[in-house]
């Protein structure tokens, strides 16, 4: 994996009892990939991390549950409004279930942009990965020491079976495409 140096991205305290918080985000260019990094990181800031993780994945099962919701309700509604033999009651109780279902999935979404636009406590706050796969470290300190840490001899580079990204020897997977080695 790349080498980061051996203290926290987030409070840069230098601790033998470092965790690994794996940072994967989905890159589109060319084609569809995802982008893995194991970020050194301290026991307090992995927790703080992993609640706004844990909140923005329930919010995104709760989104992807209502959508799933709201297209079967309109599917009903135009079953229903389509069938002649339907009970004009049956129409206006579909009508009913798809404005509040609707609603409900607007305010939810609503509630999950507004979730992800506030100044959050998330790891992209100290990393990001750019399109390309390359990552950019937004502390300038920590970002000297990662270069100086990071920049290996041409006999430690090889380059993955996969996708041709050139990674160094002592890598147990690709950064890029995400490929075993060991």
């Amino acid at each position: 994996m790349v080498k980061f140096p051996n203290k926290c991205i987030k409070c840069k305290k230098e601790d033998t009892h470092l965790k690994e918080f794996i940072y994967a985000r989905p890159i589109v260019s060319r084609r569809f990939k995802v982008v893995y990094l194991k970020i050194p990181i301290c026991e307090n800031c992995k927790k703080e991390l992993m609640k706004y993780e844990k909140i923005m994945k329930i919010l995104k099962l709760k989104f992807t549950f209502f959508c799933v919701f709201c297209s079967s309700i309109f599917l009903l509604f135009v079953w229903s409004v389509y069938n002649p033999t339907i009970n004009p009651v049956i129409i206006i109780f579909t009508i009913t279930l798809a404005s509040i279902s609707g609603s409900l999935a607007a305010i939810l979404l609503i509630s999950h942009i507004k979730f992800s636009t506030k100044k959050h406590d998330k790891i992209s706050n100290y990393i990001d990965i750019k399109p390309d796969g390359t990552f950019l470290i937004y502390d300038p300190e920590y970002r000297k020491e990662f270069e100086e840490l990071s920049l290996p001899g041409e006999d430690e580079l090889f380059k993955c079976p996969v996708c041709s990204t050139l990674l160094m020897k002592d890598m147990e997977y690709c950064h890029v495409c995400g490929k075993k080695f060991r």
